[in-house]
């Protein structure tokens, strides 16, 4: 149930028209520049910065990791397809990450994981069923990605591996000592 003081149900981008797609993801990246490169983005003092990898997609490469998903699972670039879901909700990760600073929504979970080499710093708005993906690197964060949880398993998955984060740790994020540890150094 979406808390009734919660307003990033109310900012959804939806595609009017597929006749006009083009115009519409258009619009949308430059909603997604003015949005996460005009203002530096920061988490608990971190600054957070976009993905330019592969090279030729240069700042694309976040919008398209925010808008897009690898439903083969093939992890190329180039296999990404637009998924709606997450098209309308590009503003959302910003947002998403201003209130995990904040710490006044109590719908807001931060902990971190492992995937292969990378560690990186989850932040999941259970009312929302959204999560932003945010990748540890040396004195920055790096924008990995950030979808809405349509599949109940991926949602129940993230629940588990929270509580697991929070019985190991004995207590929830702690920014201090996740921040100060040696983050993976690849990607930088």
């Amino acid at each position: 149930m979406v808390d009734s003081t919660c307003t990033l149900n109310e900012e959804l981008y939806a595609c009017k028209n597929l006749d006009d797609y083009i115009e519409y993801e258009n619009e949308l990246f430059d909603l997604f520049l003015k949005i996460y490169t005009n203002d530096q983005l920061h988490f608990k003092g971190m600054p957070i910065r976009l993905k330019y990898f592969p090279p030729e997609y240069s700042e694309k490469s976040s919008f398209y990791h925010l808008t897009c998903e690898d439903f083969e699972y093939s992890h190329q670039e180039t296999e990404r397809k637009p998924n709606f879901e997450r098209m309308k909700r590009v503003t959302w990760p910003r947002k998403i990450i201003e209130c995990g600073n904040d710490e006044k929504c109590h719908h807001i979970k931060i902990w971190e994981n492992s995937r292969g080499n990378h560690k990186n710093i989850l932040i999941l708005c259970d009312d929302l069923e959204y999560v932003v993906v945010l990748g540890k690197r040396n004195n920055y964060l790096l924008l990995i990605t950030a979808y809405p949880l349509t599949r109940p398993h991926r949602k129940k998955t993230l629940l588990k591996e929270y509580e697991n984060y929070i019985n190991a740790n004995n207590a929830p994020f702690n920014t201090k000592n996740a921040l100060s540890n040696t983050p993976s150094t690849r990607g930088r």
